[in-house]
């Protein structure tokens, strides 16, 4: 499927921005010729940092019409593999980026997203926590997907989360967007501690 260019997709942040182009060009194609070879041949790719992954779900981000499908459920598969504590899912996560927040799909999808990142919100790893709660932030300002009561309590509740990283990025995107509960106050250790590792500025 893509085995003859997988040293370029290696390579990916070697190659000229019209390389890259050239190259993400070349995926869509093959992907949309051979739906079934496509979603077998990425099935079978590993998790991580350096994984292919990221360049293939990149190609696709750029023109995701006709993918909706394929998106969510790679976005579905790769917060399971993560949860079921595979390091290299956990490691990039940020790769969902591109399965849960490309334009011009419908509004069916992005609540579809949101729905199903809201429920792993209390995930046993806090950076799923975090990085469920981020996109689904996102998702809501990028493409104003309205969150149910339910939903903004659950992201609430991570503002006592027992990881910092998780309180503290949850208070900044809450605070921003006026869904902090009434009278709620930062504690005096979190304020303290986000301005000794370089996170005060998430408080303003």
């Amino acid at each position: 499927m893509l085995e003859d260019i997988e040293d370029q997709i290696d390579n990916f942040s070697d190659l000229t921005g019209a390389e890259q182009e050239a190259l993400f060009s070349t995926i869509r194609k093959r992907a949309a010729a051979d739906k079934v070879a496509f979603k077998s041949y990425v099935s079978e790719l590993e998790y991580g940092l350096y994984s292919p992954r990221q360049v293939i779900y990149e190609a696709l981000y750029e023109k995701p019409q006709g993918w909706e499908i394929f998106l969510f459920e790679e976005l579905q598969r790769f917060i399971l593999e993560a949860e079921n504590g595979h390091q290299g899912a956990i490691d990039d996560l940020t790769s969902i980026y591109y399965l849960s927040n490309p334009e011009g799909m419908s509004p069916e999808f992005y609540g579809r997203v949101v729905n199903f990142l809201s429920e792993h919100l209390n995930a046993s790893h806090p950076r799923i926590r975090e990085r469920c709660m981020e996109e689904i932030m996102d998702a809501r300002e990028d493409y104003e997907v309205e969150l149910s009561v339910e939903q903004i309590q659950k992201l609430q509740k991570l503002l006592t989360d027992s990881d910092f990283e998780v309180r503290i990025n949850t208070y900044s995107y809450l605070k921003d967007d006026g869904l902090l509960p009434k009278g709620f106050q930062i504690p005096f250790l979190d304020k303290w501690r986000a301005k000794l590792t370089g996170k005060g500025y998430l408080l303003k």
